[in-house]
């Protein structure tokens, strides 16, 4: 597996794909199934840019607070000036399988297409579970890439980009087996709901 390298580049990039109409969507639908409330307390595993932070800082309000955790530093340079001004932030340099924060800390996590990339997804669940108090809220976001589905005027051409971009992938379907991962992590009420671009 050669995985992508988040430097400054991939992090400019990311930064302006964030602002298209169909991830603006998508970030709406992942705050709606979060339903973080005022006063909350809310982690961000992967939180990139830090779009979903500057979002959910506006959700806890002034009461409440939000921590994104990444393990790019350009990419967390780029969220801390969008969160530029809040005082109830913060920003660590970490690993999804080794979280820097007090156990059932947080009233809800979400972590967006971020454990495709994690080797050990096990490792990363129980992380997520820990860093929760009892009754708090997940949401995990990732695509199952062998489900993409393409209009093409290239078809070879489009199979040899898919093929080298799972290339990038610690795993290609994650969503196949997330469900039994995360009961065994120790979540329960778990409810996998599938959704496509609305331009489909």
């Amino acid at each position: 597996m050669n995985q992508l390298e988040f430097d400054e580049s991939i992090a400019g990039t990311l930064d302006a794909l964030y602002r298209t109409r169909d991830v603006v969507r998508r970030r709406q639908l992942v705050r709606d199934a979060l339903g973080v409330a005022s006063g909350e307390r809310v982690v961000d595993v992967g939180c990139g840019p830090g779009f979903y932070v500057a979002e959910l800082l506006a959700q806890v309000g002034p009461d409440g607070s939000a921590v994104g955790i990444d393990n790019s530093q350009p990419m967390l340079a780029i969220a801390a000036h969008r969160c530029k001004g809040h005082d109830n932030v913060a920003f660590h340099e970490a690993d999804a399988t080794s979280l820097p924060v007090e156990d059932a800390s947080f009233d809800a996590a979400l972590s967006v297409q971020v454990l495709e990339y994690v080797a050990d997804v096990p490792a990363a669940l129980a992380e997520m579970y820990r860093a929760l108090r009892p009754g708090g809220r997940l949401v995990v976001w990732d695509v199952d890439w062998a489900t993409l589905s393409m209009h093409t005027a290239d078809p070879a051409r489009t199979q040899r980009i898919l093929r080298s971009w799972d290339g990038h992938l610690a795993h290609r379907s994650l969503p196949q087996t997330l469900t039994g991962q995360l009961q065994a992590a120790g979540f329960d009420e778990v409810k996998l709901e599938g959704l496509r671009d609305e331009r489909a």
